[in-house]
């Protein structure tokens, strides 16, 4: 069965993913070497983050929905219209501070023994710039976007969430990979993974 796995960043014909070894099938992706070919289908969805709108964005991960986040920033720090902080929740090891600080000073991060996202994020000032709009972008755990979720609609921020859902054709035939949404099921494989918020049905 393919695995789905999130863009980390690109750099010209090459693009990065991230990933941990949780099974046989990626313990054998870990064993693949420069020169080494493998089967891809890609890139999947019809939607990813609207990174159209000038002013802040925060981004919020967990484990590893922090990778797509990373991309994200990549493209915001291209646009000078933009101001970026990231938020970061990791199991323990803190993987990625390193390479988001590459494309945005301001990164916080925090482990499971210290806490959460929502941790960070209610002791950031809510919107350090109330004249500009803030935009949410957050990928990781369920339960964790859907908290993210909740904190925007007490900020009155707009929020994208990329879902992180199992993919077994890629093409939207199986329908393994639906969530529901208030517009009835919906496949994230052709139709996401991003999705506003205050689509999904929680």
């Amino acid at each position: 069965m393919p695995r789905p796995f999130g863009v980390a960043g690109t750099n010209g014909d090459t693009f990065t993913i991230i990933f941990a070894i949780v099974g046989e099938g990626t313990r054998q992706f870990s064993t693949l070497r420069e020169g080494d070919t493998i089967d891809m289908l890609g890139p999947l969805g019809g939607q990813a983050f609207n990174l159209d709108q000038p002013g802040d964005y925060l981004l919020v991960g967990g484990g590893l929905g922090i990778p797509p986040l990373l991309y994200a920033a990549q493209r915001l720090a291209a646009k000078p219209d933009t101001r970026t902080t990231a938020i970061l929740g990791y199991r323990d090891t803190r993987y990625a501070d390193t390479r988001m600080q590459t494309h945005t000073p301001h990164t916080h991060s925090i482990t499971n023994a210290q806490g959460d996202v929502l941790t960070l994020l209610n002791t950031l000032e809510p919107n350090p710039n109330p004249d500009q709009p803030l935009t949410i972008l957050t990928c990781g755990p369920k339960p964790m976007m859907q908290a993210v979720h909740q904190w925007a609609q007490t900020h009155n921020a707009n929020c994208q969430t990329c879902m992180e859902q199992r993919m077994g054709c890629g093409y939207g035939a199986c329908v393994a990979c639906t969530i529901p949404t208030i517009h009835g099921n919906t496949k994230t494989c052709t139709e996401g993974p991003v999705f506003p918020s205050t689509t999904i049905i929680w």
